[in-house]
């Protein structure tokens, strides 16, 4: 049974907020989800909710650094995907 794309990128978006307002609860499991998470965050479009989902990213990855090391290529293509980078 096929995950419906609205449903992935919500559920890529929400992760990103708990990581945003929690991260010290989500980062020691970042490491199990990071690359489809990654993968879905690359194909959602820039917007505010992708903005905080990122932050979110940033907040557990300063918690979890390590957690990225075994998808630095989706990291960094998440990163890339982005056309309009955020003013603020």
């Amino acid at each position: 049974h096929e995950v419906g794309k609205p449903l992935l990128e919500n559920s890529a978006i929400t992760i990103g907020r708990l990581g945003r307002a929690a991260p010290q609860v989500v980062a020691p499991s970042l490491e199990t989800f990071a690359g489809p998470w990654l993968q879905t965050l690359r194909g959602i479009r820039d917007d505010v909710e992708k903005e905080h989902a990122f932050h979110g990213l940033v907040e557990m990855l300063r918690l979890h650094p390590a957690a990225a090391m075994g998808c630095l290529p989706l990291l960094f293509a998440a990163i890339a995907s982005w056309d309009e980078v955020p003013s603020g």
